[in-house]
């Protein structure tokens, strides 16, 4: 990719492997990383107001900061068996980790995208992937990720 002018961020995740593991930590067996297209991340936390006797707002607690993000994806490999193999999802209470994507600083996450290194937090998989399989085109796939600030990697996921 050639830039002229301003630098962006396009053309980030040729680079990105995801690595899916089940609940009870153990690599999903032939598992190929899919070939990334997109992704979206969102930053939330949980809000609670403090209202005076008027019922106006006074005050503000936030908890619970984490990222949710959705990765878009087309599920390919060297074969049909490694294509399915990139379209395989763990249980729920499974986590992935991702590499290679652009450093990004997200609220409480000093790289939010990438799980580099051992006492990192993991992205978890509560559920929700979908699969599409049109009858004329490849297929192609979502899966949602949650990363909590105060789940490590090695934590027990129950």
């Amino acid at each position: 990719m050639i830039h002229q002018g301003v630098r962006t961020l396009a053309g980030q995740l040729a680079t990105g492997v995801m690595t899916l593991r089940n609940p009870d930590g153990s690599t999903m067996a032939g598992y190929v990383s899919p070939n990334l297209q997109s992704l979206r991340l969102v930053h939330n936390a949980t809000k609670r107001e403090i209202t005076d006797q008027e019922g106006d707002t006074v005050g503000l607690i936030f908890l619970n900061s984490h990222l949710e993000c959705t990765f878009d994806f087309i599920q390919q490999g060297t074969s049909l068996a490694n294509a399915k193999l990139a379209a395989q999802t763990p249980e729920a209470g499974g986590t992935a980790a991702v590499t290679g994507l652009p450093v990004l600083k997200k609220g409480p996450f000093v790289d939010a995208l990438n799980t580099n290194g051992v006492s990192v937090q993991p992205w978890i998989y509560e559920g929700g992937e979908n699969f599409t399989l049109p009858a004329d085109d490849k297929a192609t796939g979502s899966i949602t990720l949650m990363r909590y600030p105060k789940i490590l990697t090695g934590a027990r996921i129950l």
